[in-house]
């Protein structure tokens, strides 16, 4: 499946044209990918086992939470815990934000968002969107809004991002 994406992105990124059709389409498919994988990263089992001992009330969890995590990571999980949403539901939304900061980076700051998409899904997609939930999550909204804000001039904006994004 893995060889199959990369063939698709290769394609994609060589007939890259200006219509955002081909860049959603490959985008699209390393999202599918995303939410139908189980038992794929490192960690998938130990996060399954992480949110299973998550409190489904933000206050208790917020004041008593069991496990070292992230207090923000520890929230949100928490949030869809409440929502009664299982775990292969909660990857998928974790997995849809970081592809979401990936692809909106590629597409704001790339000649050829494509081929960005497909060097992403070789060098990093599957540490960062499969393994490393927590650091691909900040990674992604960090590099956005670093290119973002720093193109702008916009240091304060920028540093209240980082600091929001360590917890």
């Amino acid at each position: 499946m893995f060889y199959l994406i990369f063939i698709l992105g290769l394609i994609c990124s060589v007939i890259n044209d200006k219509r955002k059709i081909i860049f959603i389409f490959f985008s699209s498919a390393l999202a599918i990918l995303a939410y139908l994988r189980y038992g794929i990263g490192a960690d998938f089992f130990a996060y399954q086992y992480l949110y299973s001992r998550l409190s489904d009330s933000l206050i208790t969890e917020l004041y008593y939470g069991l496990d070292n995590q992230e207090l923000g990571f520890r929230l949100i999980g928490s949030f869809f815990k409440s929502l009664n949403v299982p775990y292969q539901g909660y990857i998928s939304i974790i997995a849809s934000i970081n592809l979401f900061f990936v692809f909106k980076t590629c597409k704001n700051f790339s000649k050829n968002p494509t081929l960005s998409m497909l060097l992403y899904f070789c060098f990093y997609y599957l540490v960062w969107t499969f393994s490393g939930l927590r650091q691909g999550l900040t990674l992604s909204i960090g590099i956005y809004y670093l290119l973002k804000y720093i193109n702008n001039r916009k240091i304060i904006k920028f540093t209240s991002i980082i600091i929001l994004l360590s917890f």
